[in-house]
Formats: C-alpha cells, sequence, structure tokens
C-alpha cells in the first residue's frame, strides 16, 4: 500500500521547509502557491517494505505571507498552507506551546489538536507556529505491527536499539499506520499540515526511557548509551524531525533557534551533551555547550524578548537539571540570565518555557518565570514539591493529587489523570510598550485557564497576573 504524509517545519520570513515520510519509493513533486520549491532526493529509511524520508524547501517567499502547497505521489495528495513569518518587530503574532504527547488509544489527545486548530482558524492575532519541548513522542517503548502495510517493529527500539525500529515508529507519529490511529486524527492530521512546527526536541523518551537523566529513584541512576542507542536513534530522528528545523546551533547536537519579530527562541535537550548524574558529583554538565551557543543567541540588544526551552524543568523540584547538574544551573542563573543586561529586564526580557513535568506549572523565580506547558497526552504527575531553588514560588499547578487520583496507580509517579492542555503566547509587538502574555490552556473546554503578561523591560523579568482574562476562546 502507498501513502504519504507531511509536515510543515521551519518557515522563516522567506523560507519554508516541509517534512514527508511515504511509503512508496516512485517520484514526489511539489507545488506553492509562491516560491521556488526543491524536492531533495528520498531518504531510504526501511528497504522492504519501503520507508523514506523527502524534505521539499521553498525559498524566495515574501515576509508574512500565507501560502499553499500541495505535495503528490503517485495517485496520493497532501496539501496544507503556512505563513511566512513577518520582517518587522512590530507585527502582532502568537504560537502555541506544547509538549509530551504518548502513543496512547486514539482518542485521548484528540480535544488538544482540536482546540488547537480553532484557535489558529479563529484568533485574530495569527497563530504562526508550534514549539514542543520534550517528548514529541515516546517511542522508546513503543511497537508497530501493521498488517496492512506489512510493518513491524521486532521489538521496542530503546531494547532492540536498530535503527529500522526507531525509523518504524517515528514513521507511525506521521500517521502512515492504520494500526496507529492517534496520529492519523483528522485535526492532528490538519495541524501537522498547516502550522508549521517550528522545533522540537526528542526528549527523555525519544531515545531510550529518561535517557541520560540522573537519578530517577533512590537508587536508580540512568547513564547514557553513547555506543549503541544513541548512533541508530539520533539518524532517524534527523530525517524525520530534525532536517525539517532551523540549523542546529552546535554541529551534530540538537540546540534549534530562529527569530521572529521582536523575539529569539533558543531549544536545548539534554541527551547527546549530559554527563549523566551519578548521585554524588553535581558537578557534571547536562546542557553543556549548548547553553553557551544558545544564550550568546539570545544575548542581543536589538530584539526585546528572549525565550529559552528547556526539555526538563529549571528548578529542582521534580526537575533534573537544577537538581542533578547543580553547578551548571547555577552558572548559568548568576553569570549568564542575572549578568545580562539582555536578558534581565534592563534593556531586554527573558521567559524559560520547559516540558517533562506532566503538569501545568507556573514558577516565579526571583529574577525570571519559567512556565511548564503540561502535556498532550499521557499519565499526570502527581503533587510536587512546591520547594524550589533561585527563591522560587509556585505560582500555579494543576496535576493529580495523588499516584491514585481518581483512578488505579500505574507507577510510583504517576496516576491515570490526563489533565492535558497548552499554552498559546501572544507577542503585541505594536503596543508600546511592547508586551508577552503567556496562557495556560485546557484542552477540552478551550478556557485559558491562567493568564500572565510580561511587559518591555519589566525589572527582573516579573510577571503580572492576568487572571481577570479568564474566558472560553
Amino acid at each position: 500500500m502507498s501513502d504519504i504524509r507531511c509536515k510543515v517545519g521551519y518557515v522563516g520570513t522567506t523560507t519554508a521547509k516541509i517534512n514527508c515520510a511515504t511509503l512508496s519509493d516512485t517520484t514526489i513533486t511539489a507545488t506553492c502557491s509562491g516560491g521556488t520549491v526543491v524536492v531533495n532526493a528520498r531518504s531510504q529509511r526501511v528497504a522492504s517494505p519501503y520507508l523514506g524520508t523527502c524534505l521539499i524547501e521553498i525559498t524566495g517567499l515574501t515576509a508574512n505571507t500565507k501560502y499553499f502547497w500541495t505535495v503528490t505521489q503517485g495517485a496520493v495528495e497532501r496539501s496544507g498552507s503556512f505563513r511566512t513569518l513577518p520582517a518587522d518587530q512590530v507585527t502582532d503574532f502568537s504560537f502555541f506551546v506544547t509538549t509530551c504527547d504518548k502513543a496512547e488509544a486514539l482518542g485521548s489527545s484528540d480535544a488538544t489538536f482540536g482546540r488547537m486548530k480553532e484557535i489558529v482558524q479563529t484568533s485574530e492575532i495569527p497563530v504562526l507556529f508550534r514549539i514542543h519541548p520534550d517528548d514529541l513522542s515516546y517511542i522508546d517503548d513503543a511497537t508497530v505491527n501493521d498488517t496492512e502495510t506489512g510493518f513491524a517493529t521486532s521489538g521496542a527500539p530503546q531494547t532492540t536499539t536498530a535503527a529500522e525500529d526507531y525509523a518504524i515508529t517515528w514513521a507511525a507519529t506521521y500517521g502512515l499506520f492504520r494500526t496507529e490511529g492517534k496520529w492519523r486524527h483528522r485535526d492532528r492530521q490538519w495541524l501537522d499540515n498547516n502550522l508549521p512546527l517550528q522545533s522540537a526536541i526528542p526528549g527523555d523518551h525519544g531515545f531510550e526511557g529518561n535517557h541520560c537523566r540522573g537519578q530517577i529513584g533512590e537508587s536508580d541512576y540512568h547513564g547514557c548509551d553513547r555506543t549503541n542507542i544513541e548512533p541508530n536513534a539520533k539518524a532517524e530522528w534527523d530525517k524525520f524531525y530534525g532536517q525539517m528545523f532551523s540549523d542546529p546551533l552546535t554541529l551534530d547536537l540538537m540546540d534549534y533557534a530562529f527569530e521572529c519579530g521582536p523575539c529569539r527562541f533558543g531549544m536545548m535537550d539534554l541527551a547527546l551533551t549530559a554527563t549523566p548524574y551519578d548521585g554524588v558529583d553535581t558537578t557534571k554538565t547536562g546542557y553543556g555547550t549548548q547553553i553557551t551557543d544558545v544564550f550568546t543567541y539570545l544575548d542581543v540588544p536589538d530584539v526585546q524578548f528572549k525565550f529559552a526551552f528547556l526539555d526538563t524543568g529549571f528548578q529542582q523540584a521534580g526537575q533534573p537539571w537544577g537538581t542533578f547538574w547543580a553547578t551548571e544551573a547555577n552558572d548559568w542563573k548568576t553569570n549568564t540570565l542575572d549578568a545580562s543586561d539582555n536578558l534581565n529586564g534592563t534593556s531586554g526580557n527573558f521567559i524559560g518555557f520547559y516540558g517533562d513535568s506532566h503538569a501545568q506549572q507556573v514558577w516565579a523565580f526571583d529574577t525570571f518565570w519559567a512556565f511548564g506547558a503540561g502535556m498532550i497526552d499521557s499519565n499526570s504527575v502527581f503533587s510536587q514539591s512546591v520547594t524550589s531553588n533561585w527563591s522560587g514560588v509556585q505560582e500555579y499547578w494543576r496535576g493529580a493529587k495523588s499516584k491514585t487520583d481518581g483512578v488505579t496507580a500505574v507507577d510510583s509517579t504517576s496516576g491515570l489523570r490526563k489533565y492535558g492542555g497548552f499554552i498559546h503566547v501572544i507577542v503585541y509587538a505594536s503596543q508600546t510598550p511592547k508586551k508577552v502574555e503567556v496562557r495556560h490552556m485546557d484542552k477540552m473546554t478551550g478556557k485559558i485557564l491562567r493568564a500572565y503578561s510580561l511587559t518591555a523591560n519589566a525589572v527582573d523579568n516579573q510577571m503580572t497576573d492576568e487572571r481577570s482574562k479568564l474566558v472560553t476562546i
């Protein structure tokens, strides 16, 4: 059976990328309502049955303009749209932040994509892209057995460490296999085809469970399989997702960055850089060179707002970075964030976003705020400690109250509550002074659960509570 499915990736002011996964080795063609289209050579990921990827690049576009695209392979045609980024710093825009999308049963994540689709279609301020820090899918322990196409993994990728198993499980997230129904849902597919996924990070389940994450239990220290897992896992990640994003700041790592209007965005992933925490030595590095590269990119005077996206939390409460790599985290806080006028609110502002927590969170630290995006589809983490480093105060938390919150517990850290949601960030670039509003959204109702705003040059990046804006979208 032949099929091709596509996702819109990085879209800049004049360029765009679309990445496709296909079950056929026949010719692929593509058109766009503007610009010059280049269909790159297919990359074979599995020989028999055939599975491949194809990157389509479009150049010569006009900033802040909507375009329509079509990809054709044989009798199969896929189409969608995107809007290029504004070239100025005064055009209002918005974007989504999502995280933690487990390959669970059909129906458990549908509402999230339905609510995001509604906002994209109706918002007066255009939604230009989606950023997904941590766990684009939990392919580490996923298996596929699709009798229709003949594709089947030989086991969970983290167990077999086989490149083909990583390829098949990533291909499933494109919607190629009927047995993996959640990825084929109409609203999810619509978002894939019409809202750029500007950057995504595989997270601690993109290679193996809690890859490089340090201490998970009292004596459970997770290392990094640099020899068997990482080469095969990263090669498939690069072809199915990595190549559709902006170029990494560090060659062969996964630290993506780009600029839009008065904002810069930088993303980091621990998988390839962490020195596994051994329970004793906290001087080891987590993000390593990515910290320098990303914050060198963010630390500039000519854009107002800087956003960093981590695949784990900034703080110590249940989050690995500030706990397991405390020396690195504290050095970043003191010598990079607090010391730079371009980041600390003097002449530029900073906001942090993170995944992994499986709860919707807002942390007000002494010199910046950080937002936990919640989860698209997984089990909610229960009752994390409210203590934190950096004089932090937990402003908002929504998750399971206990590991048996309403249902039978599945493990020691989660219940089966699914407090799914996402973040909608609005950049009011046309206002004087400029402002960013961060909204925690409920996936079922479309309501704004909490809203906070940051005004340009706010001292210590402190935000204003906008709870009065709780309305139904």
